[in-house]
């Protein structure tokens, strides 16, 4: 405890480890008032806090690199070099990839650039792309790649977002689904209405 207050009139104000359990008091003002502050309480907003804003930063670095990437793929896609269709392409993209790749590190292989490539051909539509890039990874984008049907890929890159999978859950859910139900581009509502029941099937 200590004291507090004019001559004669001192009070004992109880210091911070003697306070109520969890709570801190604080002085407010000139009159001295001691308020309790609810330590957990406290602790539990500024978590809340630091995790929102890491949030925020991840699903910005998330967008900015995708963006990165569709923008490679439009660049090598500008000089026809997609997958390497031509022997020459071949040499140009594994020589890209090694130059790149020993000034930035990974993530430029040949296999990520020809894949970038690809994502380029698919995403064509400036506003699906800005919906889609806020919400899913570039690992979603990569999975869906292989979806051959364009239908089909826009459809799993839609239930990723509405859902919420993750990348390793779109993977077996468009894998598993492109398998046994494709969806018709003559009744395309409801064969991807079944093809979505049944995909509720895979975990």
């Amino acid at each position: 405890m200590k004291r507090r207050g004019a001559p004669g009139r001192a009070e004992l104000v109880p210091t911070a480890t003697e306070g109520t359990a969890g709570a801190l008091p604080i002085e407010i003002g000139a009159g001295g008032v001691s308020v309790p502050v609810d330590q957990a309480t406290l602790l539990t907003d500024l978590r809340a806090l630091v995790h929102a804003a890491r949030q925020r930063l991840a699903s910005a670095a998330n967008a900015t690199h995708t963006h990165l990437c569709l923008q490679v793929g439009r660049r090598l896609l500008r000089d026809n070099l997609r997958a390497g269709r031509a022997a020459y392409g071949q040499q140009i993209l594994a020589t890209l990839s090694q130059e790149l790749t020993a000034e930035f590190g990974a993530g430029f292989d040949y296999s990520s650039l020809t894949r970038m490539a690809r994502f380029a051909e698919w995403m064509t539509d400036e506003q699906v792309f800005t919906a889609l890039s806020t919400q899913l990874s570039w690992s979603h984008f990569v999975v869906l790649l292989p979806v051959k049907d364009p239908l089909a890929r826009d459809f799993y890159a839609e239930m990723c977002r509405v859902e919420r999978w993750d990348a390793a859950r779109c993977g077996r859910r468009s894998a598993a689904c492109c398998t046994s139900a494709r969806p018709s581009r003559r009744s395309p509502r409801r064969s991807l209405r079944s093809s979505s029941a049944s995909c509720a099937r895979v975990r």
